[in-house]
């Protein structure tokens, strides 16, 4: 019975890594990340890259401004937000 349960055990953490592994990887491969995505991928954090779309520093192309709820959130592409930031 102890065999069992540790085999159990074992099965539930590896379950875990792996969603973690496919989450991290769907993040990667994806072009539209999330503001938390976003700037995980540029060092930053999300209020920062929103301080950038006020200030201009973005490309209009960059982002998307989606309506949800009373206000939006914002999706932003991957390849050109690093081409806006010099890092790509």
């Amino acid at each position: 019975m102890r065999l069992q349960m540790e085999i159990l055990l074992e099965i539930r953490h590896l379950r875990s890594r792996l969603d973690q592994v496919d989450k991290d990887r769907s993040a990667s491969s994806r072009i539209w990340l999330t503001p938390a995505d976003m700037g995980k991928l540029v060092g930053v954090t999300p209020r920062t890259l929103q301080n950038y779309v006020n200030a201009d520093r973005l490309s209009r192309a960059s982002y998307k401004k989606i309506p949800r709820g009373t206000g939006f959130v914002y999706r932003y592409h991957r390849e050109i937000v690093l081409r806006d930031l010099g890092i790509a």
